[in-house]
């Protein structure tokens, strides 16, 4: 398995990881107040933008050349970033 094969599975892995802490934070939403409700779902809506974008990257780098996802992957790893942050934002939100 080529390096960039392992990165795009151990991607989806994290995927599938983020998609059940969202839904975990979909549940605790529920039983908020309706003001802070709306508040939880907008974070979470823009947690669940930020892994469409990711699938995006992903689906760049399965079709880049062996060659040149080395800096499809920089994009990535940003958004990773932008996602764990935005996951933990909205478990502190729903902690207060």
């Amino acid at each position: 398995m080529s390096k960039r094969d392992a990165y795009v599975k151990k991607a989806k892995v994290q995927i599938d990881k983020f998609n059940d802490k969202i839904s975990k934070l979909e549940e605790k939403a529920k039983h908020v107040s309706e003001d802070a409700k709306s508040k939880y779902e907008s974070k979470i809506q823009d947690v669940k933008k930020s892994i469409e974008t990711i699938k995006s990257k992903i689906a760049d780098i399965q079709e880049s050349g062996e060659d040149s996802w080395n800096e499809l992957k920089h994009g990535i790893d940003e958004s990773w970033s932008a996602l764990k942050k935005g996951i933990k934002e909205a478990k502190s939100k729903l902690k207060h």
